[in-house]
């Protein structure tokens, strides 16, 4: 069985240019690394109190002197678990990756900030907002419980677009028993029993 974390971010388009010092016409933001991938199988049972987490990192924000946009989040990874009872009263997040935020050409210190990794719990990840300057878009949040496709970067202007948030992973259990997560936080909502 192969099993696969989530998809990275896409990078920014490049400065172009306009780019001054110390960026250059091919200057672009990062997009944030996708989380990761983790199978857990027993025999009898699993039982979490802890923490597992496979969230997307975040997007970069647009560098200073470049105004090319905010990378995207990365996309949630994939956890996996197979027993005959699963117990969970920690945490399970899969979780997307806000996008970074992009800023204007301009000598001020002006840049977008990045994006939050995906986060620990059932709330979406933030995109990045605009550092210094009037121009820019704000980054779009991470895919999380309640809405698993990454956010839109909405609108545009001459200082490039935020990044897009990074779509929730994939949470799954394979189970006998139906599992017991009372006092639990798992993001995105578990699928039970797939085919």
């Amino acid at each position: 069985m192969v099993v696969r974390g989530g998809c990275q971010g896409g990078a920014s388009g490049k400065a172009g240019d306009g780019a001054t010092s110390p960026a250059t016409e091919e200057t672009r933001s990062a997009g944030g690394a996708g989380g990761g991938a983790l199978e857990l199988a027993a025999l009898n049972a699993i039982a979490i109190s802890g923490s597992v987490l496979a969230g997307g990192s975040a997007g970069a924000g647009c560098p200073l002197h470049t105004a090319a946009g905010g990378g995207g989040g990365g996309a949630g990874g994939y956890i996996g678990l197979d027993a005959a009872a699963i117990t969970i009263t920690g945490i399970v997040a899969a979780n997307g990756g806000g996008g970074g935020g992009s800023a204007p050409f301009t000598n001020t210190p002006a840049h977008g900030n990045p994006g939050t990794d995906g986060q620990p719990t059932s709330t979406f990840a933030p995109g990045g907002g605009v550092s210094g300057g009037t121009c820019g878009v704000d980054g779009a949040a991470g895919g999380a419980l309640g809405g698993i496709n990454g956010g839109i970067a909405t609108g545009m202007d001459a200082c490039g677009g935020g990044g897009g948030g990074g779509g929730a992973g994939f949470v799954l259990a394979w189970s006998t028993n139906a599992p017991v997560t009372t006092g639990a936080i798992i993001s995105p909502d578990p699928i039970i029993n797939p085919q």
